[in-house]
């Protein structure tokens, strides 16, 4: 049995545990160990424990971390660092740019904003950058180093994300959007312009972002930002270089590539660049530029693809010059489409009609209270009547006649019938064409009718809760490009994220995965000095257990 006793040792006194046997009829030690001093023994026995933690902090966890493996595993921080010039500091460029990367996947705010952020979470202890240096202007400082190197971050990230993911890059989807800007013009910065937005906000500059996303796993491959005034079809030349470029990296995994792209970015100049290249691609043209072929009737449309949702879509194949060359066209109509532009036609008379409404009654209050009203003009009356009904969805088909006696207005309208007909005959139909005559009728659609993939891509970058490319409170050209830059950073770790839960089978999106990582909260219990500091997680139900698996949590816990 093990008891425990005191022994003097030069001079002071220690305790033991010790442990006796019986030997020859006498009891022997056999076995001892020192726990100490005497003194600090009995201080420690006479001091009450500690119950009640002198701490208790709750931090984000679940979120910050998942990204963070999700990154660590892509080597984000080194790829950074790898092509950054920067003096050696404490932190890296490429630990503040995870930092910057890390909030737009989950929170994003404002760079002002993220020092509050970063302290709500369990990431001071794993990145160990200290509260005082994540203020905006050391973030903005770190941004400019990557300013000149952007491209060659770019390129070696595209490189990591295809041998990593082994991603199969035979179908690229490619497209632009815009994002409108709460910035003024400023001398010697170019990017912010005035131009169609796809918002309706007119009155706000904007800039334009070009993205190509792999057909497997939807991530986002290459990116350019560009002036807000530049057309699609011109940048479309831009790309294709870029492409070119690129080539070498994509070709390692594979040989034949094929782009998918809009109508928005056909000229004869770009299909001829593209010709030239080791590209084929699908796009889709204009209906109203190849009128004859919609001219072709729906008795020749004998081709059937069925869509992932059930619906048939009835097609047309025939070979058609477009910009003198010969290519494989492919004529498709589907009921759905029709139905869908048909709703969108009534919405956009309704409109008319109301706004026509609005207009009688205003005119009338004129009149009835105003001698010199200027709607007794009936040239004013008409003038307001044609802007109201001078809509691109609309334009002929609403007809009005102005009914005006003394003071009183009526404003009759009906539907041109014939206009009706002319604009509705062709609702359900597109036209695409291709340089892939080897494929069959079913994967020419089904490759472009993939492309939304792009779409999701850019609804994540307008998200005000993930990603969010607004509100950017940048103006210099330099810090834009990069803003944009991490912001796709982000939409490549959350495509990251979306095929580890496909790989491992978790069916949820992706939305409510990062929901369910949000809730794994991090509770820390300081003890005081002699106790430390205890971390727990909050109680995980089944699915976040497997989250917690699936990304390597434990290793952070």
């Amino acid at each position: 049995m093990v008891y425990q006793f005191k022994q003097k040792v030069k001079g002071k006194y220690y305790v033991f545990l010790g442990k006796n046997k019986r030997i020859g009829g006498r009891s022997v030690r056999v076995w001892s160990k020192s726990l100490g001093p005497l003194e600090k023994f009995q201080k420690t026995i006479r001091t009450p424990p500690e119950k009640t933690p002198k701490n208790v902090s709750v931090l984000d966890f679940g979120g910050p971390f998942a990204f963070f493996a999700l990154a660590k595993k892509l080597g984000l921080v080194d790829i950074i660092n790898k092509h950054v010039s920067k003096r050696k500091e404490a932190v890296s460029a490429g630990e503040y740019i995870l930092l910057i990367v890390l909030n737009r996947c989950l929170d994003p705010c404002s760079k002002q904003a993220i020092q509050e952020w970063y302290m709500r979470t369990a990431l001071p202890r794993l990145l160990k950058i200290p509260e005082e240096m994540v203020r905006s202007d050391n973030l903005c400082r770190q941004m400019d180093f990557v300013v000149p190197v952007e491209r060659q971050v770019q390129d070696t990230i595209c490189q990591a994300l295809i041998e990593q993911e082994k991603l199969d890059v035979a179908c690229l989807f490619y497209d632009a959007t815009n994002q409108y800007l709460f910035v003024d013009e400023h001398k010697g910065q170019t990017l912010a312009q005035r131009g169609a937005n796809k918002a309706k906000r007119f009155d706000l500059r904007q800039i334009n972002i070009a993205l190509l996303v792999s057909r497997d796993g939807d991530i986002p491959l290459l990116h350019d930002t560009y002036a807000g005034n530049v057309h699609d079809v011109i940048q479309f030349r831009k790309i294709i270089d870029m492409l070119v470029e690129r080539f070498v990296l994509f070709s390692k995994q594979c040989q034949d590539i094929t782009v998918i792209f809009d109508k928005g970015n056909n000229s004869a100049a770009n299909l001829q660049d593209l010709a030239k290249t080791s590209y084929h691609f699908v796009g889709s043209l204009k209906p109203y530029d190849f009128k004859e072929l919609l001219e072709i009737p729906l008795k020749k449309y004998t081709e059937e693809y069925l869509n992932k949702r059930g619906q048939i879509t009835r097609a047309h194949r025939l070979s058609w010059p477009v910009f003198g060359v010969k290519r494989i066209i492919i004529l498709t109509f589907d009921e759905q489409t029709k139905e869908k532009n048909l709703h969108t036609l009534h919405n956009n008379i309704r409109k008319r009609y109301d706004a026509l409404q609005k207009l009688q009654e205003k005119i009338n209050r004129g009149l009835a209270k105003e001698r010199k009203s200027k709607w007794r003009k009936l040239v004013n009356i008409k003038e307001r009547v044609e802007d109201i009904l001078d809509s691109r969805t609309t334009k002929g088909i609403i007809q009005y006649r102005i009914e005006k006696s003394s003071n009183k207005v009526s404003i009759r309208r009906w539907i041109d019938s014939n206009a009706w007909k002319k604009k509705t005959k062709d609702f359900g139909k597109n036209i695409l064409f291709t340089d892939k005559d080897a494929w069959n009728t079913t994967d020419i659609i089904a490759a472009y009718r993939n492309k939304d993939a792009l779409e999701k891509q850019f609804q994540l970058m307008k998200d005000s809760h993930i990603v969010s490319l607004a509100p950017n409170y940048h103006w210099l050209d330099d810090r834009i490009r990069i803003h944009v830059f991490t912001c796709v950073l982000a939409l490549q770790l959350i495509a990251l994220l979306k095929r580890r839960l496909q790989q491992h089978k978790i069916n949820v999106s992706v939305y409510e995965a990062i929901e369910q990582l949000q809730q794994i909260k991090e509770v820390s219990l300081s003890i005081g000095q002699r106790r430390g500091t205890y971390r727990v997680l909050t109680e995980l139900s089944e699915s976040q257990k497997k989250l917690v698996k699936v990304f390597g949590l434990e290793e952070f816990c």
